[in-house]
C-alpha cells in the first residue's frame, strides 16, 4: 500500500505530463481521493486513475447531490450524452421508431444515476456511460423481442411507495381471435386506496411550486411524471418542451415530494 507522499508524488508526475497546472489544495485533494479509490481499484493503472478523477470526480459529485447548484446541469449534460451514444446506430443499432416509455435513453438515464455511486474512476465517466447504454439498449431489444414473442417481458419494480400486491410483471396476452395487448393484474382495492391518499398529499405539494418556470406543466402532468411509466419524448413532443426539460422537471418534482414520499412510507409501515 503506497503513503500518502507516494501518492502526493504521483500526482505531481501526472501533472506535469498533462501540463495541469494545481493549486496545492488541489493535489492534495487529488492524491487524499487517489488513495482512496485506489483501495478498490483492479486492474486500472494509478496513472489512469487520477487523470479521469481530474476530469470527472467533480461532475459524479454534482450528479449525486440533488442539491448542487450544478445537479441539473450536468444530469442534462448526462442525458446528452447518452442520446449521442444511441445516435451511433452502427455500434448500437437503435431504431427511433421502436423507442417507447420503456426505450434505452429512459433506461440508461436510470441506470446510470443510480450506478454512479458505484463508479470507481478506472475508466473515464464518458466510457462508463457508454457501457450502460449499451447494456441497455441490449436488455431493452431483448426484452421487446420476449413480448413479441409472447413471453415474458419488463419486470416493473415501481419505486414509488407502493405495496408489494402491486408490484407486478407486465406480461403479453395472445389470443388467435385478438390483437397481442400488454396487461397485468388488476390491484386490489385497498392498494388503490392507499395510493390515493399518497397522490392527494403529493398534489398539495405540486400546488405550492408556483416558482418553477414549469409551473403548469408540473399541474397538468405531475402524476404522469411521477407515477406511471410514461412516454417522455412523446410527451416532451406534446407539450412544446424537450425530453430534458421534462427530466428536469420530474427531477424537481422528486425533490419537492421526496418529504411527503417518506413520511407516507414511514405511517404505510414500509
Amino acid at each position: 500500500m503506497n503513503s500518502h507522499t507516494q501518492y502526493l508524488t504521483l500526482v505531481a508526475t501526472v501533472a506535469t505530463t498533462q501540463a495541469w497546472n494545481l493549486t496545492p489544495e488541489q493535489h492534495q485533494h487529488i492524491a487524499t481521493l487517489l488513495a482512496h479509490y485506489s483501495q478498490h481499484a483492479t486492474n486500472a493503472p494509478l496513472t489512469d486513475i487520477t487523470i479521469n478523477l481530474w476530469h470527472d470526480y467533480a461532475t459524479v459529485q454534482a450528479a449525486l447531490d440533488p442539491l448542487h447548484p450544478e445537479h441539473e446541469a450536468v444530469c442534462h449534460q448526462v442525458y446528452q450524452y447518452i442520446l449521442h451514444c444511441l445516435k451511433q446506430r452502427h455500434v448500437l443499432g437503435v431504431d427511433d421508431l421502436y423507442l417507447d416509455d420503456r426505450s434505452p435513453d429512459v433506461c440508461a438515464y436510470a441506470d446510470v444515476i443510480q450506478k454512479l455511486g458505484q463508479f470507481r474512476f478506472e475508466a473515464r465517466l464518458s466510457t462508463y456511460i457508454y457501457q450502460i447504454t449499451r447494456r441497455a439498449v441490449l436488455q431493452w431489444r431483448r426484452a421487446t423481442n420476449a413480448l413479441k414473442r409472447g413471453g415474458m417481458g419488463f419486470n416493473q419494480q415501481p419505486n414509488d411507495a407502493t405495496s408489494r400486491s402491486i408490484q407486478q410483471i407486465v406480461y403479453l396476452s395472445q389470443s388467435h381471435l385478438e390483437q397481442d395487448s400488454l396487461v397485468a393484474p388488476d390491484p386490489s382495492v385497498d392498494d388503490l386506496v392507499v395510493l390515493r391518499q399518497l397522490k392527494r398529499e403529493v398534489l398539495k405539494v405540486v400546488v405550492t411550486m408556483d416558482d418553477d418556470p414549469l409551473y403548469a406543466v408540473a399541474q397538468r402532468l405531475w402524476n404522469e411524471l411521477l407515477f406511471e411509466q410514461t412516454n417522455i419524448s412523446a410527451l416532451a413532443q406534446a407539450e412544446g418542451l424537450t425530453v430534458n426539460e421534462l427530466f428536469n422537471l420530474r427531477a424537481r418534482l422528486g425533490r419537492r415530494c421526496r418529504g411527503v414520499v417518506e413520511s407516507w412510507r414511514e405511517g404505510f409501515g414500509e
